[in-house]
């Protein structure tokens, strides 16, 4: 019973002033460990954001609030940061809710739905409490930025 509850109390949980849901084919909870787990078409929506995965599990703190999201396989995602949307997919994605913070890891290729720029890489942060995106790359595979100049 006490899973239900905190089950329903994460889906129904307000985040930053938004609401958030998942939605998923499977659904696991320990208490003991400060987990939550959905696996099997993972659709995770916060506001304007969202997640597409097939497993996302879900740290929680002492207080049984969500510390952290993070995604496994390959996840597709939308966001929205300074009034624009990007769209795109990568390996993991880790989003902290205190910090506002998406970390993007692994092949990572992002569109900004507006103007179809695009930028490539392996590690990128979009914090969104200080409206900055930062994009590393190596030395296999540096950052790649694609945009229309105009003249």
């Amino acid at each position: 019973m006490r899973y239900i509850i905190v089950f329903f109390i994460f889906v129904s949980c307000v985040i930053a002033g938004s609401k958030l849901t998942v939605e998923a084919k499977n659904f696991f909870s320990d208490e003991n460990k400060g987990i939550i787990k959905f696996t099997g078409n993972v659709l995770l929506k916060k506001a304007n954001d969202s997640l597409s995965t097939d497993k996302l599990v879900v740290t929680l703190n002492a207080k049984k609030k969500a510390k952290s999201y993070e995604t496994f396989g390959l996840t597709s995602f939308s966001l929205e940061l300074n009034s624009k949307t990007y769209d795109g997919v990568s390996d993991k994605v880790i989003y902290n809710p205190k910090k506002l913070q998406y970390i993007l890891i692994g092949n990572v290729h992002i569109r900004e739905i507006e103007s179809d720029n695009r930028i490539d890489g392996e590690r990128i942060v979009v914090d969104k409490k200080n409206r900055r995106i930062d994009v590393k790359g190596n030395d296999k595979k540096p950052v790649k930025f694609t945009f229309d100049m105009e003249e």
